[in-house]
C-alpha cells in the first residue's frame, strides 16, 4: 500500500485513513503487489510473468498451470480493521522495492 498509494497503514489505526478507504485501495492493488503476494503467492505475479508463462505454454504440449482456483476473500469492516491492527515486520530500508 505504501509503495503503490503512499498510504501508511498506521494511519488507518489512528483514524486518518478510514478502513473502507484502505479496503478500497487494497482491492485495486496492481499485479505483483507485495501486499497481495504476502496474502497469496499467486497474486504476486506481475503482468510480465503471466505473459511469459503464456508464451512458454504456447510452445509446450502439456501447459504449465501454476494457478489453483481459489475462492475470493472478503472481510467486513471489523475483520479488516483487526487484520490491519496485527503487528507487521519492519519495512526494509529500500521500502521493499528491491524485490
Amino acid at each position: 500500500m505504501q509503495r503503490t498509494y503512499g498510504m501508511d497503514m498506521d494511519r488507518v489505526l489512528d483514524g486518518t485513513v478510514s478502513v473502507p478507504q484502505a479496503a478500497a485501495c487494497a482491492a485495486c492493488l496492481p499485479l505483483g503487489s507485495l501486499c497481495l503476494a504476502a496474502e497469496d503467492e499467486e497474486a504476486g505475479w506481475t503482468r510480465e510473468e503471466i505473459l511469459t508463462l503464456a508464451l512458454v505454454n504456447s510452445w509446450r504440449s502439456e501447459p504449465i498451470d501454476p494457478f489453483r482456483h481459489k475462492a475470493g476473500v472478503s472481510m467486513d469492516v471489523d475483520a479488516y480493521a483487526e487484520y490491519l491492527a496485527r503487528p507487521r515486520s519492519e519495512v526494509p530500508a529500500d521500502g521493499g522495492d528491491a524485490a
